[in-house]
């Protein structure tokens, strides 16, 4: 009886063994994966997760006369999904910049800012359906007593059920940018006087000039935290925070700040800063994204960042060093996986070369551990090529990209290096790219027919001047 009893015992802790072997298996396969940053050429974001998708409401540097949405499953398909313009801003505004989105009682409210005839303003948009792509209308000017208002964002207390609006009165008299915080008796109605709640008082908010702005607020263990950033938008742009832990929100001796930023530039990752935050799709997460530029200077090269933020022992933020831009990371928990992309990286299966193509990191920007290339910066012979060969389970349409880092010093990259592309039907050889731009995206390079197994491939030729850059490249069914 005795060896019956160790048999099952056995038993029992071998099956126990296997499917945690197999629940860590599956667990690891089901993570989605992105790479930073997650959207070019933008500024001010902000991201919400609502019924499976999340939207990113953004402008462009500068400033832009429209507010653009994009909808995706995943952080890693936001630079691809479509940008919608939900609304075009009427005669006597521009530069329209900073806006957020909320979800309020079924219907969808974008806040921004805008120069107007009488200053910076804020205004209001609510949708006219539940769809946050579909239309908007106006609710008009929020009525404030500055007269250079921005960055604008709400919060709903979690334990009243009571609104706020969060934003940064830029002062013309002293030139600092400060923090308020009053009470929202609607979406689009102020009922009570503006509280200080930041103002530029460290030296880490005060390089190039004193401002705290771009108020954002998260609810987290018993505290309400507003992340705010510090210092001129410049390489030391830097978020900070002040937080709250007894609910009275208009009381400005209720908010204490914390002596030092959260998040600071390095030498490689410069400014960051205007965060925006979200929750994994299961909730169980927090995630930080703020844009941020990678040296060398560039004032118009503004990048979307996404961070999965860590909590201490005392319930707060961790400080954090800038995200490493090209490498690639875990999504968000709950992310679902995209069963019809398939991605092959350079060394990856499907993936070949004629001969050995150096491996290398010294540009970032790369999708995985590394990247390859031809090992000359001349234009060699047709013979040279290196290419991607998918395992196609389902026939069908396929969008196909490709990614490759440039190189923003010598420019030694091929201006149009030839691409190959086999599929269901024949060869188009009409393709090239130019990979002195594009840095550590991925590119449409078209869309195409694909039969089930390994008869279609994509190669690139190294037969144009310049380093020719073997990456990545990704498949996608329509």
């Amino acid at each position: 009886m005795k060896s019956l009893k160790n048999f099952f015992k056995g038993l029992l802790l071998m099956t126990v063994f296997v499917l945690l072997t197999l629940g860590f298996v599956v667990s690891a396969a089901a993570a989605t994966q992105f790479t930073n940053p997650i959207l070019s050429n933008a500024t001010n974001p902000a991201i919400t997760y609502d019924g499976g998708y999340y939207y990113a409401v953004h402008t462009r540097p500068g400033g832009t006369n429209y507010i653009a949405v994009r909808k995706a499953e995943r952080l890693s398909d936001l630079e691809q999904a479509e940008e919608i313009h939900v609304y075009n801003v009427p005669s006597g505004q521009s530069a329209v910049w900073a806006p957020e989105m909320f979800k309020i009682n079924n219907k969808w409210y974008i806040y921004y800012c805008a120069d107007t005839n009488h200053d910076r303003q804020i205004f209001v948009l609510e949708s006219t359906t539940s769809d946050a792509l579909g239309s908007y209308t106006s609710k008009g000017e929020l009525s404030l007593p500055f007269t250079r208002n921005i960055d604008p964002s709400i919060f709903t207390d979690e334990t009243t059920g009571e609104s706020y609006l969060l934003w940064t009165y830029s002062t013309m008299s002293d030139n600092k940018n400060r923090n308020y915080i009053a009470h929202l008796s609607n979406p689009w109605t102020v009922d009570s006087s503006p509280v200080l709640i930041t103002e530029p008082t460290y030296s880490w908010e005060a390089s190039g000039r004193p401002i705290t702005e771009a108020p954002i607020a998260l609810q987290k263990n018993g505290k309400t935290f507003i992340f705010y950033s510090g210092s001129a938008a410049v390489s030391n742009y830097c978020v900070g925070v002040v937080y709250n832990t007894d609910g009275d929100f208009l009381n400005p001796n209720s908010w204490t700040k914390m002596s030092t930023p959260i998040l600071s530039g390095n030498s490689t990752i410069l400014a960051p800063g205007h965060n925006g935050l979200f929750k994994s799709p299961d909730g169980t997460e927090d995630w930080m994204v703020y844009h941020a530029r990678q040296a060398p200077w560039n004032s118009n090269d503004w990048n979307w960042v996404a961070h999965k933020m860590t909590w201490d022992a005392n319930g707060f933020p961790e400080i954090f060093t800038p995200d490493t831009w090209g490498v690639t990371v875990n999504g968000p928990s709950g992310e679902p996986v995209n069963s019809n992309e398939i991605i092959i990286d350079n060394g990856e299966t499907g993936f070949t070369t004629d001969s050995s193509w150096t491996t290398s990191t010294s540009v970032s920007g790369y999708y995985g551990t590394n990247y390859k290339h031809d090992g000359t910066s001349g234009a060699d012979s047709s013979s040279r090529w290196a290419k991607w060969t998918p395992q196609i389970t389902t026939a069908g349409r396929y969008n196909i990209y490709m990614r490759w880092v440039n190189d923003p010093v010598n420019h030694l990259r091929p201006d149009a290096a030839p691409v190959e592309i086999k599929y269901d039907g024949g060869t188009d050889t009409s393709k090239s790219v130019n990979q002195q731009i594009n840095n550590g995206t991925w590119v449409l390079i078209g869309t195409y027919d694909l039969s089930a197994g390994t008869n279609n491939y994509v190669k690139i030729l190294a037969t144009d001047a310049g380093y020719t850059i073997a990456d990545a490249v990704k498949f996608v069914k329509n």
